[in-house]
């Protein structure tokens, strides 16, 4: 089974399936935002309501990161300082450029995606910046 969308939409685009014995059979997992619960991207509304916040998202979590009535897309058309980010690493140069605002990246995705964050985190410590924050919806994939 392959997790995340990013691996179905890589298997896709480099067809990998074909290159696969007929035995074999990729069936796609519920990814990323599907599996986080939905308190935690609950929670992240309490950060879209705050003025002196902006709050990072990677973009296939634009849309899809929604439960109940409220979206990132909702928040920022609500006027949330909402951005989307293509790199962790995008969050320091704002957080370095806007040091008036709290700069908050949602890390969401399995194991493959923690050790960026990780990286911002170790990065943050070594250039003290000290407005920026994960929130953490990170997921491990248990063992077989």
């Amino acid at each position: 089974m392959e997790v995340c969308g990013s691996h179905t939409a890589a298997i896709g685009r480099f067809g990998i399936r074909k290159l696969l014995p007929s035995r074999i059979r990729l069936i796609s997992g519920p990814g990323c935002r599907f599996v986080s619960p939905p308190f935690r991207t609950l929670t992240g509304r309490f950060f879209w309501r705050n003025k002196r916040i902006r709050f990072c998202h990677f973009r296939r979590y634009a849309a899809g990161a929604r439960h109940g009535r409220a979206s990132l897309q909702k928040a920022r058309a609500a006027g949330a300082d909402v951005r989307v980010v293509l790199s962790a690493l995008d969050c320091i140069a704002m957080a370095e450029t806007c040091r008036s605002k709290e700069i908050i990246f949602m890390g969401i995705g399995f194991e493959t995606t923690s050790p960026t964050v990780a990286a911002v985190v170790k990065t943050c410590l070594k250039k003290k910046i000290h407005n920026l924050s994960v929130f953490s919806v990170h997921k491990v994939i248990p063992p077989p």
